[in-house]
């Protein structure tokens, strides 16, 4: 009888969940929607209840799909969307909805963490600056304004960490996810007294940590009832959302860089040593590869400007990539800033904001189109250039996402950032990682390193076209004016 690992991915609008053979072949795959809230503007909640009952819920859909035997599964492997706030009480119930990693609201928290630490030190220790996003200033502000929620919490764990616990009754987290909470010593792999002292938090209410692949928890006999998994099925440590990917695109050694399409973009590199930028450009955390570190430059709003534009326009992809085809590059002088959310890399200011910059009355919903494209592309860029100043090699560089199944979109991609981008056969993307890294916990492979090289294939390349590369080097300089010159007025907004 064959083998299969699991990989389950809490995302922010959707939860995925994958069924893979030990030789990576994806057999079986399930996505089901969970809905996000936004109580007041710069807010973004999601429950965590919901993501338990649509696991469910997929689960009965992937084993009723794959026709196979929930029994034939040998470990599952979690993952999912980084620095989400959930909260427990002392029974495990959810106190209040998990505040998610695009929310905006704590950026004054945020100032006062980087007063009291000191931006130098604060960087050292956790490898980026303090964002609202993350979880440290998210919970001050829940002190400063829900002190009930605040005064029942027991736990503080991340969103797949929440999966963790339905499925085996262990409260528990990984090295990736934990270090995106603002408490977590990256170079020592351990929580940091000074940032949890500083920020005033009970070390109790944080999670055992462990490396990713390693085994943190079993399935219980209740949720086996509920799920079909055998009691005793080892769940691994997993990885947060980017780490995941990172594992399925084959980062797991130097010189080889993912350039994610997703809802967010990010572009992910492995570092054998601890070199944070002392600059606070990009993020620099724990590799779900034991002993190692990653250096991730993340822009907030990649794939998900596109389906804001897609909303607005009422139109599907397909249609918006036709249009965007037939418009020059450089689409006639009109410029994108894809500061939708804020923005993280290169620039840490939750006050940023999506603008279109040149519009004349010549310009077009195609236009608009191919500039929300490009400007994703330039933004993308800004994170390349910050790996390459940092010392990052780029001898081999994926591609992933749901943006890379345009090819218009890959080509701009490809010629903004000047480098082939290799295609990789896959559209699971973290749960596929999460998955990989259960085939290690449940003993299939010996290493991250050996599953993920040994299961990693390639589906082509996007090459950068010469002619765009000097055009899109052209308009990416303007791009590059554009932040500095606006950032008073996003403030002021």
């Amino acid at each position: 009888m064959k083998e299969y690992t699991l990989g389950i991915d809490i995302g922010t609008s959707s939860i995925k969940l994958v069924l893979i053979e030990a030789s990576g072949k994806v057999v079986s795959a399930v996505t089901r929607r969970c809905f996000v809230e936004s109580p007041k503007p710069g807010w973004s909640e999601s429950d965590p209840i919901q993501w338990w009952a649509q696991t469910l819920k997929g689960l009965k859909e992937l084993w009723e799909h794959s026709h196979i035997s929930p029994s034939a599964v040998k470990g599952v492997g979690l993952t999912g969307q980084m620095h989400g706030l959930v909260l427990l009480d002392k029974r495990g119930g959810v106190i209040r909805p998990c505040i998610l990693w695009n929310d905006r609201r704590a950026a004054d928290e945020c100032d006062f963490i980087t007063e009291t630490v000191g931006h130098e030190e604060l960087i050292n220790i956790t490898g980026s600056s303090i964002v609202p996003g993350i979880v440290a200033p998210k919970l001050a502000w829940v002190r400063e304004n829900e002190a009930r929620a605040y005064g029942a919490i027991a736990h503080v764990i991340l969103p797949k960490d929440y999966i963790r616990y339905r499925l085996s009754g262990e409260i528990g987290t990984d090295v990736t996810d934990a270090s995106g909470t603002g408490f977590f010593d990256i170079e020592k792999r351990a929580w940091s007294d000074r940032m949890v002292e500083a920020c005033g938090v009970p070390h109790s209410w944080l999670p055992q940590v462990s490396e990713s692949q390693e085994v943190m928890g079993r399935v219980n006999a209740e949720s086996s009832e509920q799920t079909g998994l055998p009691v005793g099925t080892p769940i691994s440590a997993g990885a947060g959302d980017q780490p995941a990917n990172g594992v399925g695109s084959g980062v797991v050694s130097e010189g080889v860089v993912s350039v994610s399409l997703g809802t967010s973009g990010a572009i992910l590199s492995q570092r054998d040593s601890y070199c944070p930028d002392l600059k606070g450009r990009v993020q620099t955390y724990c590799h779900a590869v034991p002993g190692k570190w990653q250096t991730m430059g993340v822009m907030l709003c990649a794939a998900g400007s596109v389906a804001w534009l897609s909303d607005i326009l009422g139109m599907v992809y397909s249609e918006m990539d036709t249009l965007a085809g037939s418009v020059a590059p450089g689409s006639d002088g009109l410029l994108f800033l894809p500061y939708l959310s804020g923005e993280r890399a290169p620039y840490n200011d939750s006050s940023a904001r999506g603008s279109f910059v040149g519009l004349t009355l010549q310009h077009e919903a195609k236009h608009m189109i191919r500039a929300v494209l490009e400007g994703v592309a330039y933004g993308l860029r800004d994170s390349f250039n910050v790996l390459a100043e940092l010392g990052v090699s780029f001898d081999e560089v994926t591609l992933s996402g749901g943006g890379s199944r345009s090819a218009l979109w890959s080509s701009i991609v490809a010629s903004t950032l000047a480098h082939d981008l290799h295609y990789l056969p896959l559209n699971e993307g973290a749960a596929y990682g999460a998955a990989l890294l259960a085939t290690v916990g449940a003993g299939f492979y010996p290493s991250i390193e050996v599953a993920s090289k040994s299961t990693l294939h390639r589906k082509g390349v996007a090459l950068p076209d010469p002619q765009l590369s000097k055009c899109y080097k052209q308009s990416y300089s303007l791009y590059q004016a554009c932040y500095p010159g606006l950032k008073d007025v996003f403030s002021k907004l």
